[in-house]
C-alpha cells in the first residue's frame, strides 16, 4: 500500500518533525506506528490532543492507490483514525466527500421530482374521479323515479331511512357514519346492502362533497364506492318521505303486494339471520371466544330459524357459547378449539329442542341489541306484529297474516250478504 505525506508550504521545522513522526509506520504496515501520540507529546512537551491538531493543520497522508470512483481524487487522510478506518480491499468503490455530497443532492432532487410527479398523478387521478362522480350524479339526477314509479320493495327500504335517521333530525344528506336514531339493521353488512340497493335505484344520489376518500376508480374506470362512509343525498323532500312512511305503515295493499315478492322474504330472512350472527359475535366476545362464522355456520342458523324464532335462538346461542366457555377451562383445550366447538353446540341444542327432548326457552330482546329500523318496518308495519321478527318465525308470521287476511275477506263477504239481504227485504216490503 503506497502512501505519501504532504505538508503545508509554510510549515515550521518543528511541526514538520512532529508530522513525520506522527505518520511514520514500520515497514509501511497500516497500523504499526513507530511513535505513539503520547511519545511525541512528551518529547515536545505538549498534550496528545495538541499533536493531533498540529498534524491536521500542517499535513495529510495520501493513499496513492485509492481514488474516488467518480472524480478520481486521491484518498486523503488527516488523522490516523481516518487512515485506519479506510477500507483497502482490492475493489475500489471509495467515493470522496464532494462526490458523496453531490450524489446526495442528486438523490434528493430525484426524490423531489418523484414526489412532484406522484402529486401531479394524484391530482390528475383526483380530477378524473371528480369528473366521473359529477357525470354519475348528473345521470342519477336525470333518472330519479317519481314516487309513483318506485316499486313497493324500494319504497319499503326507503322508509327505513326515515325510521333510522328520524323525522325530527331528518337530513337531506346521509351517511352510515351519522349518529342514527335507531340502527338501520342488525349488521354492517346488511346496512351496506340496503344503502347499495337504494343507491342503484337512484333514490339515494351520490354527493360530491366530502366523498373523495370514500370513492375510488377501479381498473375499468368505474366508481368503487365505500358505502360505509360515503355521503348520499336523498332524492325526495321530507314531506314525500313522511307520506311514504304513512303509506307503507297504513296501506295494507302494500303488505299484500310484498307477500308475493320473493325478495321481501329474502330480506326478512336476512334480518333474522343478522340478528342471530350479531348476538353470537357479542356473546363470543364476552367470553373471549372467536367462532368462525362460515357459510356452514350461516346455513345452520338458517335451518334453525325455520323452526325457532330469534328469541328462541338467543337461548340456543347462549347455551352453545356457555358450553364452549366451560370446555375452554379443561386442560389442554385452547381458546380456538373451544371456539370451533360452538357450531356443534348450536346443532346439538337445536336438535334437542326440535325433537322435543328440550323445551324452548325464549329470551327477551337485550338492550345492547335494540330493534333495528329494517326489522321495525318489515315486521311491525307489514305483518302488524310488534317486534314480530324477534318473537316469531317467518312462517308463523306469514300464517298469522294469511289468517287475518282470510278473516277480513270473510267479514267483507258476510257484510255484503247482510247488505244484499237487507236490500231484498226492503224490496219485498214495497
Amino acid at each position: 500500500m503506497e502512501t505519501t505525506v504532504e505538508y503545508q508550504s509554510n510549515i515550521t521545522e518543528t511541526h514538520k518533525i512532529i508530522c513525520k513522526k506522527y505518520w511514520l509506520r514500520a515497514d509501511g504496515k497500516k497500523n504499526s506506528y513507530i511513535y505513539s501520540c503520547q511519545d511525541i507529546a512528551q518529547e515536545f512537551d505538549m498534550k496528545s490532543q495538541e499533536v493531533t491538531e498540529i498534524v491536521k493543520q500542517n499535513s495529510c497522508l495520501k493513499i496513492l492507490g485509492r481514488r474516488c470512483v467518480d472524480c478520481g481524487a486521491i484518498k486523503t487522510c488527516y488523522t490516523r483514525t481516518e487512515f485506519t478506518e479506510t477500507k483497502l480491499g482490492k475493489r475500489n468503490n471509495w467515493q470522496c466527500d464532494s462526490c458523496q455530497i453531490a450524489l446526495q443532492k442528486q438523490k434528493e432532487q430525484e426524490y423531489l421530482e418523484y414526489c412532484l410527479e406522484q402529486e401531479r398523478i394524484k391530482q390528475q387521478h383526483k380530477q378524473v374521479l371528480i369528473n366521473k362522480m359529477g357525470e354519475y350524479r348528473n345521470f342519477q339526477l336525470r333518472h330519479i323515479p317519481s314516487v309513483s314509479e318506485i316499486d313497493v320493495l324500494t319504497k319499503l327500504l326507503l322508509v327505513l331511512i326515515t325510521e333510522s335517521w328520524g323525522v325530527k333530525s331528518f337530513q337531506k344528506t346521509i351517511s352510515l357514519r351519522d349518529n342514527l336514531l335507531i340502527p338501520l339493521s342488525p349488521s354492517n353488512q346488511l346496512d351496506i346492502k340496503i344503502i347499495e340497493n337504494l343507491f342503484k335505484e337512484n333514490v339515494l344520489i351520490l354527493g360530491l362533497q366530502q366523498n373523495i376518500n370514500s370513492i375510488e376508480l377501479n381498473e375499468y374506470a368505474e366508481l368503487d364506492i365505500d358505502y360505509q362512509t360515503v355521503r348520499l343525498d336523498i332524492a325526495y323532500p321530507l314531506e314525500v318521505m313522511i307520506q311514504l312512511r304513512k303509506e307503507v305503515k297504513e296501506n295494507k295493499e302494500i303488505a299484500y303486494q310484498l307477500m308475493n315478492i320473493p325478495m321481501f322474504k329474502y330480506w326478512c330472512q336476512r334480518i333474522q339471520l343478522s340478528e342471530c350472527v350479531s348476538y353470537l359475535n357479542a356473546q363470543s366476545r364476552l367470553n373471549n371466544l372467536t367462532p368462525n362464522v362460515s357459510q356452514n355456520m350461516l346455513n345452520l342458523l338458517k335451518e334453525c330459524l325455520t323452526k325457532l324464532s330469534v328469541s328462541d335462538m338467543y337461548y340456543v346461542i347462549w347455551k352453545a357459547v356457555d358450553s364452549a366457555k366451560e370446555y375452554a377451562k379443561q386442560t389442554g383445550i385452547t381458546r380456538q378449539r373451544a371456539s370451533n366447538s360452538i357450531q356443534g353446540n348450536i346443532e346439538r341444542v337445536f336438535k334437542n329442542i326440535s325433537t322435543g327432548h328440550w323445551f324452548r326457552n325464549p329470551s327477551h330482546r337485550k338492550l345492547e341489541h335494540p330493534q333495528s329500523a329494517v326489522a321495525k318496518v318489515c315486521f311491525d308495519y307489514i305483518f302488524g306484529v310488534e317486534d314480530g321478527g324477534f318473537y316469531y318465525t317467518l312462517n308463523e308470521l306469514s300464517n298469522k297474516f294469511e289468517e287475518q287476511d282470510s278473516c277480513k275477506k270473510s267479514n267483507y263477504s258476510t257484510l255484503a250478504n247482510v247488505q244484499y239481504l237487507k236490500k231484498d227485504i226492503e224490496i219485498k216490503r214495497h
